[in-house]
């Protein structure tokens, strides 16, 4: 048996253990822990007609719908004593026209520096989705409420839309949820 197979069956009779001699709040706060580790996410597949896109997002997330063509995702929370999401992945749109990516990147990062306390840009850069669409990637932290985050934004374009893909996490997990964010995006489909 493999270094990793007995590793793993280790935490599971020592969670076990901990289980039947515990009471129902360590039980929470154990299953929340448990269940915060690196496992393989089961994507499901979401779509939006008023947002025109198809997106695949990780089963055990929160999706919410909101007015103004607007949706988001949330990873589960994994500290039960404070009610916030660790992470979470915003898609807007709006209509526009005639307007190149690069002039609403500027724009957008200067409302960003005028209303956000303690910006910080990282990075500025040109990309290429996944269906060779070009987009503008903005990397930045900033104060959200009392607390310090880290968000990438991408902004692209569909035939008379701009689309801004806003993914937000607290700065000590951004890398964590990185990967679960760019398989979301690398499954991205606009829709006709």
């Amino acid at each position: 048996m493999g270094f990793l197979k007995v590793r793993n069956y280790i935490i599971v009779i020592s969670l076990l253990f901990i289980l039947t001699n515990s009471s129902a709040n360590m039980f929470n706060y154990v299953y929340g822990i448990f269940h915060s580790g690196k496992q393989q996410e089961n994507f499901i597949p979401y779509e939006n007609t008023k947002l025109k896109i198809s997106i695949q997002y990780p089963s055990n997330w929160q999706k919410e719908e909101r007015l103004n063509d607007f949706v988001t995702f949330v990873a589960p929370i994994e500290d039960t004593s404070q009610y916030r999401y660790p992470a979470g992945l915003g898609i807007s749109s709006m209509s526009l026209s005639n307007i190149s990516l690069n002039t609403i990147k500027n724009v957008h990062i200067k409302n960003m520096t005028d209303n956000f306390k303690d910006f910080q840009l990282i990075e500025s850069s040109d990309i290429v989705l996944t269906d060779k669409r070009p987009a503008k990637k903005i990397v930045f932290t900033a104060m959200d409420g009392e607390e310090k985050r880290q968000s990438l934004q991408l902004i692209t374009k569909n035939n008379d839309k701009i689309y801004l893909f806003t993914y937000k996490a607290d700065v000590d997990q951004f890398d964590k949820y990185l990967p679960i964010i760019q398989t979301m995006l690398n499954s991205l489909i606009f829709l006709k």
